[in-house]
């Protein structure tokens, strides 16, 4: 099962970076003929429509339930964050160049994940990560008076995509890839809205080929958008538990293995609410079954106490 959910969160991860690249391309071809906002404007709002769909289908009348707001808050922020640097970058630079400095989020997110996610970092890792860190310095060359703009847009655009990253992860122990790029992509559209709003300047005119490759831009991010999220939720830090306390949200991770036990009466309940069990007693309550089991709650015993005095 996990070599099962290793390969899908690979695959998703390679697709994810083919769209990525795609996107790339598009923003590329726009160019500077539109402003970078009208550019972002256009690639949220074309992607909602799909995301939509994709939600709807998914989830059903659940297609906006989140459990973990703050965390989306902050994949919000830094995603809309990573995303504005990105096509700055993009659009000042050459794309094989923004993009080798965008893929360098890899480091950061091995130089933050001891940190904020509590994994452990080994000889390995870390000297992959100053081959990386050494790879930066010879692409952006910050002891040289070339060093512009474009080079920050892009170490910044690494950065922020590290952060969300390690965001994604943590969202995906509980929330759904569409309903998090949905809500994501919606308040993007929102805050750019509201942008054009207060400086309509910075609205070009389109049309043309530009109008269709805006579109087709906002296509190919909402397909990237679900490849991203869902990459996440199956390339997962650690083995780890989730759960609520007093209306927060908690993760708890292993180095080996979890063993959780509730007892005679909760622990087939645990299971039961994970997908695991008969799928009488599962389905009929909307869970996804995982693995059907049909010992599950079944033959328990009472355990008769006598006290004697």
């Amino acid at each position: 099962m996990d070599s099962y959910k290793t390969i899908i969160g690979i695959i998703c991860t390679l697709t994810a970076v083919l769209f990525g690249l795609g996107t790339g391309m598009l923003v590329k071809k726009v160019g500077t003929d539109v402003t970078v906002i009208t550019t972002l404007f256009y690639r949220f709002l074309f992607s909602v429509p799909l995301l939509l769909l994709f939600a709807l289908v998914a989830r059903k009348s659940k297609f906006l339930e989140i459990k973990q707001k703050r965390t989306l808050i902050l994949r919000i922020i830094f995603g809309f964050s990573g995303i504005t640097f990105w096509f700055l970058a993009v659009r000042s630079m050459p794309l094989g160049q923004a993009t080798t400095l965008f893929q360098s989020s890899v480091i950061f997110v091995t130089l933050l994940s001891p940190l904020l996610l509590g994994e452990k970092v080994g000889p390995v890792r870390w000297s992959a990560v100053l081959a990386g860190l050494i790879g930066i310095i010879i692409v952006t060359e910050p002891f040289s008076s070339a060093l512009n703009a474009a080079a920050l847009y892009g170490v910044m655009a690494a950065f922020s995509g590290a952060i969300l990253a390690i965001l994604l992860r943590k969202l995906g122990r509980s929330d759904k890839p569409t309903s998090v790029a949905l809500w994501y992509n919606f308040a993007g559209a929102v805050i750019l809205g509201f942008v054009i709003i207060y400086a309509p300047e910075q609205l070009s005119p389109i049309g043309g080929q530009i109008l269709i490759d805006l579109i087709l831009l906002g296509v190919v991010a909402s397909v990237l958008q679900i490849f991203f999220t869902t990459a996440y939720k199956y390339l997962d830090a650690a083995e780890s538990v989730v759960f609520w306390k007093k209306g927060k949200c908690h993760l708890v991770s292993a180095k080996k293995e979890i063993i959780l036990s509730s007892g005679a009466l909760n622990s087939p309940q645990i299971l039961q609410r994970s997908g695991v069990g008969r799928k009488e007693d599962i389905l009929p309550h909307g869970i996804k079954l995982i693995k059907e089991l049909p010992g599950v709650g079944q033959n328990l015993q009472d355990h008769l106490d006598f006290a004697l005095a």
